[in-house]
């Protein structure tokens, strides 16, 4: 903004509204100007390249939701397929169901045990609300695999000691 008014509030209310600079004419050098314009292109560049990288990331989370959707079918049509096949198929789904819940505490070491944890709990819940033996098998299956995503989501991501940004956020989700 290049204005007659040597106004502070004006200049500060400028630059909240996405102004890059608040310039008054009569004290504006040609060297101040340049700069300011210099900063106003590359602000500009930088946000450009920030929308790319977002848009990628986009794409990213879309690709992974939709192999994530397509897993959990198969998963659905696996439990469907064998939920009538006896105890020895049932030992084998919990067996693999373990095996996940595993690899997801190898990926996020952090939060090892938190998946049996929540299933412990999920399950004294379920049946302290009095569902039959087999919902409550249901429920501590599902609540062990809860993390699932977290397979997909990159182990920089998973550990980072900072809050996480909303693009990685979006990644995550």
């Amino acid at each position: 903004v290049l204005s007659g008014l040597a106004d502070e509030q004006l200049a500060v209310q400028a630059v909240r509204e996405g102004a890059q600079d608040y310039l008054v004419k009569g004290q504006v050098s040609g060297e101040l100007l340049w700069r300011s314009l210099h900063y106003s292109v590359e602000r500009m560049r930088i946000e450009e390249e920030l929308r790319q990288v977002s848009d990628e990331y986009e794409t990213m989370v879309q690709e992974r939701t939709a192999e994530l959707a397509a897993a959990n079918a198969a998963l659905k049509k696996m439990v469907s397929e064998v939920s009538g096949a006896g105890e020895q198929v049932r030992g084998a789904l919990q067996g693999i169901i373990q095996v996940i819940s595993l690899i997801i505490e190898t990926r996020d070491p952090y939060t090892a045990g938190h998946q049996r944890g929540v299933a412990d709990l999920a399950q004294a819940i379920a049946r302290k609300m009095g569902l039959t033996e087999e919902r409550v098998y249901g429920i501590r299956l599902s609540a062990l695999v809860h993390d699932l995503g977290k397979i997909s989501t990159t182990a920089e991501i998973l550990a980072k000691p900072t809050q996480i940004t909303e693009v990685e956020m979006s990644m995550i989700r």
